[in-house]
């Protein structure tokens, strides 16, 4: 996280974040807002490239054109957001194929069961934070906060990634651009 995204990312969500500070000595001020890509690469790419993990990740010279570029263009900050850290970096977005689509579905399933989490000691000084679904309190308040109220959630799409669907994973990255401009 460089300290331009860091204050693109305290002016977007200026109205959410206690303090209004995302990181204080490079450390998390909150580990409630944490930055986290929406959508990854990883598992998209290990699909396409018939690899098991990014440990064992094929030689960019085999790649298809559009693998390449997403893999540079998915690191902007129109498809990062803040979230809990429980959530994002800690967990895959609540799923193993770390699927911004399989987490809106959980999220609008079990946002009022997320809003009774207990609230964590989550700093270096053990400061005590507010539940992020305490502050964001709805589903619908969640996708305005974060620009993606108009945002379609593709249903079921740990299924493109269990049956290792190459087709569907390529649908999904043009999925992905389009929000992304969005």
């Amino acid at each position: 996280m460089s300290d331009f995204a860091v204050g693109f990312y305290e002016i977007i969500y200026a109205n959410i974040i206690p303090g209004k500070k995302i990181l204080n000595n490079g450390f998390f001020t909150s580990k409630e807002f944490a930055g986290d890509t929406m959508n990854s690469f990883n598992s998209l790419a290990n699909i396409i490239l018939d690899n098991n993990d990014k440990n064992s990740r094929s030689s960019k010279d085999i790649w298809p054109d559009y693998l390449e570029k997403y893999e540079k263009d998915y690191h902007c900050l129109a498809n990062f957001w803040v979230i809990p850290m429980r959530h994002g970096r800690k967990s895959a977005k609540l799923g193993r194929y770390d699927s911004l689509d399989y987490y809106l579905q959980r999220l609008e399933d079990d946002y009022e069961s997320f809003k009774h989490d207990e609230a964590i000691k989550y700093t270096r000084d053990d400061n005590l934070y507010t539940n992020y679904f305490k502050i964001i309190d709805t589903f619908d308040k969640f996708l305005e906060v974060h620009c993606i109220s108009n945002y379609k959630i593709i249903k079921n799409t740990q299924e493109i990634y269990k049956n290792r669907d190459k087709e569907k994973c390529k649908k999904l990255i043009e999925n992905i651009y389009s929000s992304m401009e969005e």
